[in-house]
């Protein structure tokens, strides 16, 4: 039900097509981000101009869900990912370029101090996610290289972020910020002090005080 609700308000009358009164015109497709995994629905570039009864809307549309892949699971996996470079000396943090600059956390044991490095993040969870996939033999989170063109709609968590970064680092356009804005203001809010974090007080009802913290993954 999310790909047509989305399609909705982006303006393409998806309800028209199901109900076989005409062919499908240009949709977008949808990216919905949780906390344990991610899913990607949209209809394949092929159907384009295709008349699809709502009967059969569901085998049609490209729908994939990716267990272990949500921000949650995945922020877990990062920070073990770089506890593995702790040392013995308990004076030494580990630098965790996913936190933000100056904030101290601990994960097991290790203690750990935000470097706000966004870019070092990015990086490492791709690496994370390369190496999840492979271990696990699981399906590579990756668009089929002939539908990678089409526009998508982030949903969910992608919502609530975009909103606090909306409001925590402008200028950036809400709620339809492309993929190079959100990296943008991303670095901009990573970047900031932990104690200017903190200073801002409640700016957005989608981010709870106790989830201000994790806004830099």
């Amino acid at each position: 039900f999310g790909w047509p609700a989305v399609n909705h308000i982006a303006g393409a009358d998806v309800m028209a097509a199901l109900r076989g009164r005409r062919a499908f015109g240009a949709t977008v497709g949808c990216l919905d981000v949780g906390g344990g995994s991610a899913q990607v629905v949209y209809l394949p570039k092929t159907h384009k101009h295709s008349i699809i009864p709502l009967s059969e809307i569901r085998s049609t549309l490209y729908s994939r869900s990716y267990s272990g892949f949500g921000a949650k699971y995945m922020e877990q996996m990062v920070r073990g990912h770089f506890s593995q470079t702790a040392t013995d000396n308990p004076d030494a943090p580990v630098d965790y370029p996913c936190g933000f600059s100056g904030r101290a956390e601990t994960f097991g044991d290790v203690r750990m101090v935000g470097t706000g490095d966004f870019d070092a993040c990015a990086a490492a969870i791709r690496s994370v996610m390369a190496n999840a996939t492979a271990a696990d033999g699981a399906l590579p989170m990756v668009i089929p290289e002939g539908d990678r063109a089409l526009p998508f709609w982030g949903m969910s968590l992608l919502h609530h972020v975009t909103h606090f970064l909306s409001v925590a680092a402008p200028p950036m356009p809400f709620p339809r910020p492309s993929v190079d804005d959100i990296a943008a203001a991303g670095r901009r809010l990573c970047a900031r002090p932990w104690a200017a974090v903190v200073a801002l007080g409640n700016l957005s009802p989608e981010t709870p005080p106790h989830r201000v913290g994790g806004r830099c993954f």
